[in-house]
């Protein structure tokens, strides 16, 4: 992250030198460079590409490059924490945290209001498309709805529906919790009965469905090898 940091910011310029958005006569502006991170792994990777550089003796350390940039967790917060702040950043995160319906129109009324103009079009756009791409991506959505181009469709659309979505939402929670404690549970049966399992064991489990999950367990009762689970 920290090279591609760095590439961003000399393609950045590089682009208002081309387009001449800065003249020969200007300076550059001032970067501010932010990674917003939504991950469940804690973030090891380097801040600064200084960091990645091999050290230099004496007064060659001058140099060296530096390009550090600011560093935002998404579960170091909380929505309560996030609610008052009045920023694209923070609602962002109270989207990706939140669980409920209604909190989601909360937000978006946020940002119709933040937002109206324009000139913020692209903006309302990818707020959009970023609906359709991670919040919905899993989400059952009626086949009344359509296509949705705009945030206050988006809006509109949740306000209609926010107590169907959170009876379906709830079921499919409660499906996907007994799906994966199932999944838990049959590895922890086979590595107690087998040992140790490789990658590609676990990544068949936790891809399997139901169904198929019950077979094995089935199987476990009597097989005396891993083959004899798993076999067709």
């Amino acid at each position: 992250m920290a090279v591609r940091i760095m590439t961003y910011i000399g393609l950045l310029y590089q682009d208002l030198i081309r387009t001449g958005k800065v003249t020969v006569q200007q300076k550059l502006p001032p970067v501010f460079p932010i990674v917003l991170y939504n991950g469940d792994r804690n973030w090891n990777a380097a801040t600064n590409i200084n960091d990645l550089v091999e050290k230099v003796p004496g007064s060659l350390g001058y140099y060296q490059p530096s390009a550090p940039y600011l560093l935002l967790v998404e579960k170091q917060y909380q929505d309560e924490e996030l609610k008052p702040l009045y920023n694209l950043v923070a609602a962002l995160f109270r989207l990706e945290i939140s669980q409920e319906p209604e909190h989601l129109v909360e937000v978006i009324e946020n940002l119709l209001h933040w937002l109206q103009g324009s000139e913020q079009t692209s903006l309302r756009r990818a707020f959009t498309v970023w609906f359709h791409r991670v919040l919905f991506a899993n989400k059952p959505i009626p086949d009344d709805v359509g296509s949705l181009n705009e945030l206050v469709e988006v809006r509109d659309m949740l306000t209609g529906r926010v107590e169907e979505w959170k009876r379906k939402w709830k079921d499919e929670g409660i499906h996907e919790g007994i799906h994966e404690g199932t999944t838990n549970m049959l590895q922890q049966l086979l590595i107690g009965k087998f040992g140790t399992l490789s990658h590609e064991t676990i990544d068949r489990l936790q891809s399997a469905d139901e169904s198929q999950l019950q077979i094995w367990a089935k199987r476990l009762l009597t097989a005396t090898t891993l083959n004899e689970v798993f076999s067709n």
